[in-house]
């Protein structure tokens, strides 16, 4: 039987085959809280959005009020890059 040693069991932080970094390090889920536009967000947020910062402790998940605006999800990325998605009537998939 081969012997196991300790710091074999260590993972090497590089992206790849050998192991995984995500690139994303905040999410900002912002909505109105009267307008209809916000109505599936205000669903996601209220029944997904604790399991979601569960499930990825890696993400700051942060959820802001936007009056009077259209719903939008942004997503800052490690590189200091922005990605934002505008979620005008979106429907959250079931989870």
């Amino acid at each position: 039987m081969r012997q196991l040693l300790r710091a074999q069991l260590r993972s090497r932080p590089a992206n790849g085959h050998a192991a995984f970094l995500p690139h994303i390090r905040k999410l900002v889920f912002e909505y109105c809280d009267k307008w209809p536009s916000s109505a599936n967000t205000r669903t996601y947020i209220y029944n997904h959005i604790e399991s979601l910062a569960k499930q990825n402790p890696h993400v700051e998940v942060v959820v802001k009020q936007r009056n009077q605006k259209e719903p939008i999800v942004r997503g800052f990325y490690g590189n200091y890059t922005t990605s934002s998605v505008l979620l005008y009537g979106a429907k959250w998939p079931a989870q």
